[in-house]
């Protein structure tokens, strides 16, 4: 499978029709509109965008791994650790490698965007990075409850440790770039 063909074919893409996506537009424009417009509690407009960002990221995540998958006849659940490595070496070592990919790039914005929200109340690193950890954790074990109990994927440890390593690799990304704006002002 080549880049366009992942994008054109892939399940990973959210199938809507065009009047899902036409109110998936229509509410993040008004919710972007109520965010920066309004800035509850005095935040930013800097901080309303990506408040606004994230929240429609979760959203479509939501969206992709839940709400867009074809219900299956009973619920699938698999929690032996590391057990896709073992399937994915055994049979197609590509497809487990995009997987795993995938699902850790799918939470890297959470890992990123999150401390970005809660810097100023939070000045301490670890707290910080703590309460991101916790969320990529929650908002990961949210999806794979989800797929389990409206039988529309498989439950599994594997996904739930991708997605918060994907995290905490956001939040290095997060880490990084604060340091190095700090060095470039400095």
């Amino acid at each position: 499978m080549d880049f366009t063909e992942f994008f054109t074919q892939s399940q990973y893409i959210p199938r809507w029709g065009l009047p899902a996506w036409i109110a998936m537009i229509i509410t993040s424009i008004l919710y972007f509109l109520l965010l920066v417009k309004l800035r509850p509690f005095g935040i930013s407009k800097k901080k309303a965008v990506t408040i606004w960002f994230l929240t429609v990221y979760l959203i479509f995540i939501y969206c992709g791994a839940v709400l867009t998958r074809e219900t299956l006849d009973k619920p699938q659940m698999r929690l032996e650790l590391f057990w896709s490595y073992k399937w994915g070496i055994q049979r197609n070592g590509f497809k487990l490698v995009l997987e795993i990919l995938l699902n850790i790039l799918m939470f890297l914005p959470v890992g990123t965007l999150l401390p970005a929200i809660m810097e100023k109340p939070y000045s301490n690193m670890w707290i910080l990075f703590f309460i991101t950890m916790l969320t990529g954790l929650c908002c990961s074990c949210l999806v794979e409850i989800l797929q389990l109990f409206l039988k529309c994927g498989l439950c599994e440890l594997d996904d739930i440790i991708h997605n918060v390593l994907g995290t905490a690799m956001g939040y290095g990304i997060f880490v990084f770039a604060g340091n190095r704006q700090k060095h470039i002002k400095g």
